[in-house]
């Protein structure tokens, strides 16, 4: 129980941590916006490609890392894809 209540208070302090229109997605979301596996994603953190981060045993990850991501690492129209979606 100590663990998800301190999970629960990172969560509740993110308006400290992020900017104001800052998101945050996690694997179910970024897989389903980039149309990509779950080991694909898996892949893209191992390299070192697709930054993130872990709140208990959630991983999450940073709009604007996202958006970083999409630019350097797909095509153009992904990229305007993303952009209108995030």
């Amino acid at each position: 129980m100590n663990d998800i209540g301190a999970d629960l208070k990172s969560l509740i302090n993110t308006k400290e941590v992020f900017e104001p229109d800052e998101k945050l997605l996690d694997n179910q979301d970024l897989a389903f916006l980039l149309k990509v596996s779950y080991r694909t994603l898996q892949r893209y953190r191992t390299s070192g490609k697709l930054p993130y981060f872990m709140i208990g045993h959630k991983t999450y990850y940073r709009t604007n890392d996202v958006r970083e991501f999409v630019r350097q690492h797909m095509d153009f129209q992904t990229f305007k894809y993303i952009e209108s979606a995030l």
